[in-house]
């Protein structure tokens, strides 16, 4: 048999699963204030932004794309504080709407913390 005849065959059974048709519940939103800072809120990112954070290479691009219109307001209170303070706030941004491997990109970043102190 060949593959698109095993396809007809699964979706004349039924098992065809379906993706985008139940509306689910939108996730809170991340609440989080820094020292001296207003209460920030990040809304559950859609689809199209999780791939864009996804494909993002700094932490300064995911902020951006989690934040959007609010990401200039936020810079004023992260950059004087510690660089460990970006990374946990990303992490856990990633970690409450459940993306991404969290943990893993935990370890790296410890890693480079490990091998900053080493110098």
């Amino acid at each position: 048999m060949s593959d698109s005849a095993d396809v007809r065959s699964i979706a004349s059974k039924g098992t065809v699963r379906q993706y985008g048709t139940d509306a689910r519940a939108a996730k809170d939103p991340f609440a989080f204030a820094l020292p001296g800072s207003p209460e920030f809120s990040v809304p559950e990112p859609d689809a199209g932004t999780v791939m864009d954070i996804e494909e993002a290479k700094t932490s300064r691009q995911v902020l951006k794309l989690f934040l959007g219109d609010d990401y200039p307001n936020l810079v004023e209170y992260l950059e004087p504080l510690h660089p460990d303070v970006l990374v946990d706030l990303a992490q856990d941004i990633s970690r409450h709407f459940g993306l991404f491997d969290t943990d893993a990109a935990g370890n790296r970043a410890d890693r480079r913390r490990r091998d900053r102190h080493r110098r």
